[in-house]
Parts: C-alpha cells; sequence; structure tokens
C-alpha cells in the first residue's frame, strides 16, 4: 500500500466475510476464549458487510463478552436472549449517555437532526455534518465525542480535510430505543425536510430560474412550517435563496389574481348598469342612499320608453296638478333615447 499524502495513513479496502471470521476467531483464540461457529455465522448475518460492520460486530461481541466471560464460553443462545445487535446497540448507546450524567434529550435530537434523514418510504437513513457545524454547539460537541467514543458514531476526522460525522450503522435507528421513538414521532417533519433541501438542490442545479422549478402553494406552505426546525449545515443558503424565490412568485401570482377579479368584477357591473339603463354616476348616488349618505330628491326608476314626459324641479315633486301652485313648476319635454 501506498502512505496517503504523505502523513503515514495507509488505505485498506473495507473487509469481506473471510476477513470478518478472522478478526472474531483470532482474538477470542488468543484470549482463550471459544465462539461457536453457529454464532460466528449469526453475527455475520446481522450485522453484513457493508459501511459500519465492523462497529455493529463490534457492540454484539463486547455485550456477548460481557455476559460470558465468567465461563469463557459464548453461545447462539445466549446472543439471542441479549436481543442480538439490536440489544448490542441499545446497550452501548445508553451507558454512554449516562456517562455524562443526565442525558439531554433536546442535544441529542439536535445532533440527531444534523445526522438523520427520512426518505420518501420513511425509512431512517444515514446523513453526513461537517464536524465544525457540530462543534459550535458545545453540547451536541460532548454528546457526540461520548457516541464516538462508544462506537454508534463515527467520524473521518484522521482523513479529511473536513471531516464529518455520522451514524456508524443505519441498524442504530431502530436498534436504539430513544432515538427510534424520536424518529418515529419526527419522520413527517424530517421528510419535509429532506425534500425541502432535494428541491432546493435541483432548482439550484437548473440555474436558479426565478420562477421555474418552485414548489405549489400547498408544499411550499409546508416547507415554510418545517424549516425553523430542519438542519440544513452547508444548504442553507440555497434553501433560504429557494424558499425566498418561491414567496415572492406566490405574491406576484396573488397580486395577478386580484387584478384579474377586480378587472372581470368591473366590467361585471358594467354589464348590470348596461341591463338596469343606469350609468356609474346612478350607481353612486344610489349606493349612497342605501347608506343614508344621500340627501337629494328622491330617486325614481323610469322604465324604457321613448315616449316624451314632463320633467319638472324637484320642488314640485308633492305639488298634485290641479294645484295652483302647479302652474308656477318650471316643466321640461324629456325623451328617453336609446
Amino acid at each position: 500500500a501506498q502512505l496517503f499524502q504523505g502523513r503515514g495513513i495507509f488505505l485498506l479496502s473495507a473487509p469481506g466475510v473471510m476477513a470478518l471470521t478472522e478478526m472474531i476467531r483470532r482474538p477470542a483464540q488468543l484470549a482463550g476464549l471459544e465462539i461457536r461457529d453457529d454464532l460466528c455465522d449469526r453475527i455475520l448475518q446481522d450485522t453484513g458487510t457493508g459501511a459500519g460492520a465492523l462497529a455493529l460486530m463490534a457492540f454484539a461481541l463486547q455485550e456477548i463478552y460481557e455476559h460470558g466471560k465468567a465461563s469463557g464460553q459464548f453461545t447462539l443462545q445466549e446472543y439471542e436472549s441479549l436481543d442480538g445487535v439490536a440489544g448490542a446497540i441499545q446497550s452501548q448507546a445508553e451507558r454512554a449517555l449516562q456517562r455524562l450524567g443526565k442525558p439531554d434529550d433536546r442535544a441529542l435530537h439536535a445532533l440527531f437532526a444534523d445526522l438523520t434523514e427520512v426518505n420518501d418510504q420513511g425509512v431512517a437513513t444515514r446523513r453526513r455534518a461537517p464536524l465544525e457545524q457540530i462543534r459550535q454547539d458545545p453540547l451536541k460537541a460532548r454528546l457526540a465525542e461520548a457516541l464516538v467514543e462508544a462506537r454508534i458514531l463515527v467520524t473521518d476526522l484522521e482523513r479529511a480535510e473536513n471531516p464529518t460525522l455520522e451514524v456508524a450503522h443505519e441498524a442504530v435507528f431502530t436498534g436504539w430505543r430513544r432515538l427510534s421513538r424520536w424518529i418515529e414521532s419526527n419522520a413527517g417533519e424530517l421528510r419535509v425536510c429532506r425534500s425541502l433541501v432535494m428541491s432546493a438542490r435541483d432548482w439550484q442545479q437548473t440555474g436558479a430560474s426565478s420562477f421555474k422549478h418552485l414548489p405549489d402553494r400547498a408544499t411550499l406552505k409546508q416547507y415554510r412550517g418545517v424549516f425553523p426546525g430542519c438542519s440544513l449545515g452547508a444548504d442553507a443558503e440555497v434553501v433560504q435563496s429557494f424558499l425566498g424565490t418561491a414567496r415572492r412568485r406566490q405574491r406576484l401570482w396573488g397580486g395577478f389574481l386580484a387584478l384579474v377579479v377586480l378587472v372581470v368584477g368591473i366590467l361585471g357591473v358594467e354589464i348590470w348598469l348596461r341591463s338596469q339603463e343606469m350609468n356609474w354616476n346612478v350607481l353612486r348616488i344610489w349606493s349612497m342612499a342605501q347608506v343614508g349618505l344621500y340627501g337629494g330628491p328622491e330617486m325614481v326608476k323610469i322604465s324604457g320608453t321613448y315616449k316624451p314626459f314632463q320633467m319638472g324641479s324637484s320642488e314640485c315633486a308633492s305639488i298634485e296638478p290641479d294645484n295652483k301652485r302647479w302652474e308656477g313648476c318650471p316643466q321640461h319635454s324629456v325623451t328617453l333615447r336609446p
């Protein structure tokens, strides 16, 4: 193997099944301990060979050793009585919290909000978080350090210029009951947060056009509802820009719809006025009269006719034609025209 960047670090590939088997058997033999074949096979079956398999295997072996070191023999029955890998994770994680004293659930939830995503199927998956981001909060940093020591979390501090932190294995999400309950109660919010980040990234990758690839009104409402509680990390800036642009588009669209409604309303009133043989001035006076703000003469509707009629002043409205005062009332010939 070649030295990595001259720092004395060797790059090793992930161990396969045979290598993992030797990692279980050889140390036990050197310590004078016996691990049955069926137990070894079961541990490898439970832990797999993917990323985090070593950490899971260490959990299981640690718990088996604690319970069987007196006899020096370790059996499959004893492993199953400990609830296998899930039981090992549960015990290891809770011991790590107990070493810190009274566990701070708020710090725990804040830490795993940085390290957890929930996909569209509702399954929790691992998410890397910059270690520098975690260290900005002393409570989260202290908790993360204890969980790294317990191998619940892992970091690439020795290999990366910008180290990250992540959960050792997806089995932690189901094996650690305290964490599993939190994920179950917050799965909906975590899923929307993931959707928000993915949508913002897609929007940015397509050129961040002003009004393309933006959420509809209902989705935007969901995004804005979970935004304050989402752990965004390096995506914070693009998510804020994404939400701001979507909000501006919503306001412009709302203003446009209001304008359309106003224009349609005006046209509707105009059509109604024409059907009632009225104009806007008459409508204004009529409206004022309905609320008691009009002090002029009484308004009388004249049905459509083209015959001439006599119209006098308002002072003559109460004078009967057979009264002598009627003769003094001015009369004007009026004809309605279409």
